[in-house]
């Protein structure tokens, strides 16, 4: 099967899960796809696709970011296009949310995940020219 450029396959995001690698994944349905469907994929960030200049400002430019809609097409590829352009390792799920599933990849029911905040951002996790990574007890000085 070819390489679609750009792109994971269900497989191999299925196989980087769990992983120290494991991709951010990122929900970019749109609103109406993301209110009909009952799953995501567990550990995804919910984000709107038409607000991804604001949302993306924090994240971590080096760890590959996956996003995904509903089918792979327009939605998701202009997401990771837009996170390219901006330095990030950005791809899409080929096949959408729904290639993922027909695979039997992991999904979580929405109603059944602990309440939070769909929009809230994860810290990046690279330090800026300004601010010093904090020392950890977990590092050998």
């Amino acid at each position: 099967m070819a390489r679609i450029p750009n792109a994971i396959s269900p497989e191999d995001l299925l196989s980087g899960i769990g992983t120290p690698f494991a991709p951010m994944l990122i929900d970019v349905r749109r609103e109406e796809a993301w209110r009909a469907a009952a799953t995501t994929i567990p550990a995804a960030l919910r984000r709107p696709p038409a607000g991804l200049e604001e949302w993306s400002r924090p994240l971590d430019s080096g760890r590959r970011i996956v996003v995904y809609c509903r089918l792979g097409h327009e939605v998701s590829q202009s997401a990771a296009a837009a996170l390219r352009a901006s330095g990030r390792r950005a791809v899409f799920l080929s096949g959408g949310i729904e290639g993922y599933a027909a695979l039997g990849g992991p999904l979580a029911r929405r109603d059944a995940l602990p309440d939070r905040d769909w929009q809230a951002l994860p810290p990046a996790r690279s330090c800026g020219p300004d601010r010093q990574a904090e020392p950890s007890d977990k590092v050998p000085r």
